[in-house]
């Protein structure tokens, strides 16, 4: 861990994340002033940099989906991240935005 003082205001950290693969991620934000939170967000930034984003949208009748539930679609879970719902007189349509993390 690294810890410099940029521009006499912000702090950059850097720490070097090493799990059988080795990288480096340096996060620069005012609010981060320990050592442990600044670790956590970097720990956080490489996990959502590191996995190929896929994305699945499809329309049902199912009504009972909510946020962040998981779906199986074609034998892959996906996390659920948006819904939609166009309700007619007659029938009631919901759309699914999913994304699955690779």
């Amino acid at each position: 861990m690294i810890c410099e003082n940029v521009n006499g205001k912000k702090l950059l950290w850097e720490f070097t994340i090493n799990n059988g693969n080795t990288g480096i991620m340096r996060i620069s934000d005012p609010l981060l002033d320990t050592e442990e939170r600044a670790e956590e967000r970097a720990m956080s930034e490489f996990l959502r940099n590191a996995f190929a984003i896929n994305s699945i949208g499809f329309t049902t009748y199912l009504t009972d989906l909510m946020l962040n539930n998981i779906i199986i679609v074609g034998g892959l879970n996906y996390l659920v991240k948006g819904i939609s719902v166009a309700v007619t007189e007659i029938s009631v349509v919901v759309g699914i935005e999913g994304v699955r993390y690779d």
